[in-house]
């Protein structure tokens, strides 16, 4: 009976660009690195080439198939047949206990790499975009195409040893749409890399980024921060001003849209205390974060709700409280790691972020040391890494005894 922890081959396949700074792309970045950390040799990894350098990975266990360019018409097609034709040449080569995808649309190629072969799998990271995106953005085609989708991703869920998704809320979804066994898709939480997000001196971080003249701060680090967090921030801006005079507002994140947020501040006469910082370099984003008092996830968008969103555990595991709307957080609360607000209710956002401000000397020092306790334990990437190696063992195992089962 193998144990993935200590014996056994992985061969991980995905679409994902692991050097674009979005959700999946760092999720998929820092998920590559730690499963190479933790089984080393016995993993291989069939990736997109990445459009930029990514120092940490172990090129030596990658494996390169054509890049899609954000599903582009003329890329997509040839970047799933570069995946079939890579993963046939890996699978000819070298034996694997275990196969673990993470879907991307219309996910041919995990069809064809499972029937093909007849290795077990597992699904990584199986969320509400996945099954929703090309009706909401799929043009004329997008509704047939997502039935068909949908397809797709029901049979290769009902045919693997098991799924995962990032919330219970997702959970609740995937088993409404695809209607499968609740066994079939297990919830595992987004986790974060806490030997890249870690606290370090504030002082410091801010003199490196050129903020050493706001105190306090408040940021917000991830994508399209117009619509998750950044308006609602500096909306709230006059208000705080009065009591926090050299306050300042980081916000991390680019887009067409970016130019509203810098309107805005204009109108309100707060832009001299903010920073739209753009584009920053995955590796530097942790600066950002340890240059905050506190950091905000707010989101208008009712389809958010079930996120899990790693901006929030990023700030935790740098010992930073949060400040969120409702979704999959509830541990916030509990924890008293954090505040909830209704994204509309900016009073109630600034009484917050004040509550927090507040928090100094020795009293920050504990909830610094608790909120990274609590990232260690129950939300970092090796945790994750552990519960992922440990279910997946176990359905391998339930897998082997009922194949005993059929031939005694």
């Amino acid at each position: 009976m193998i144990n993935l922890r200590e014996a056994g081959r992985i061969l991980y396949v995905s679409s994902v660009d692991i050097s674009v700074g979005n959700g999946p792309g760092v999720n998929e970045r820092e998920f590559v690195v730690a499963l190479d950390r933790a089984i080393g040799d016995r993993a291989h990894f069939l990736i997109p080439r990445p459009v930029d350098e990514v120092p940490e990975i172990p090129l030596d266990r990658c494996s390169f198939s054509l890049p899609h360019q954000e599903h582009s018409y003329v890329r997509y097609p040839a970047h799933v047949l570069s995946q079939m034709k890579t993963a046939d040449r890996i699978l000819s080569r070298d034996h694997f206990d275990l196969l673990v995808f993470r879907l991307d649309l219309l996910p041919f190629a995990p069809l064809y790499i499972t029937s093909r072969h007849n290795i077990p799998y597992a699904l990584k990271t199986v969320g509400q975009g996945l099954l929703n995106t090309l009706g909401e953005k799929g043009g004329l085609l997008g509704k047939p195409l997502m039935e068909m989708n949908r397809q797709l991703v029901r049979r290769l869920v009902a045919k693997s040893l098991v799924a995962d998704s990032v919330s219970k809320a997702q959970v609740a979804f995937l088993q409404d749409v695809l209607k499968l066994d609740s066994e079939k898709i297990e919830w595992i939480d987004n986790a974060v890399n806490t030997d890249r997000f870690f606290p370090s001196s504030t002082t410091e971080a801010r003199e490196r980024l050129g903020l050493a003249k706001f105190s306090p701060i408040v940021g917000y680090v991830g994508t399209r921060p117009w619509e998750r967090g950044g308006m609602q921030l500096v909306e709230t801006a006059p208000e705080l001003l009065a009591r926090y005079p050299h306050l300042g507002l980081v916000i991390l994140g680019d887009g067409d849209a970016l130019d509203s947020l810098e309107r805005k501040a204009r109108e309100l006469q707060v832009d001299e205390h903010c920073v739209f910082a753009g584009y920053v370099p995955f590796p530097e984003v942790p600066h950002y974060v340890n240059s905050l008092d506190v950091g905000v996830s707010i989101s208008l968008r009712s389809d958010r709700f079930a996120a899990s969103e790693l901006k929030v555990r990023q700030y935790l595991a740098c010992g930073k409280p949060v400040v969120v709307s409702p979704g999959s957080n509830d541990f916030l609360a509990t924890e008293k790691l954090g505040s909830t607000v209704q994204p509309t209710d900016l009073k109630a956002l600034a009484v917050e972020l004040e509550h927090w401000f507040s928090i100094e000397g020795d009293e920050r020092a504990r909830f610094e040391n608790r909120a990274m306790g609590y990232i260690s334990e129950n939300l970092s990437m090796e945790a994750a890494i552990n519960r992922r190696l440990d279910l997946w063992s176990e359905r391998l195992r339930s897998l082997q005894l009922r194949h005993s089962s059929s031939q005694a």
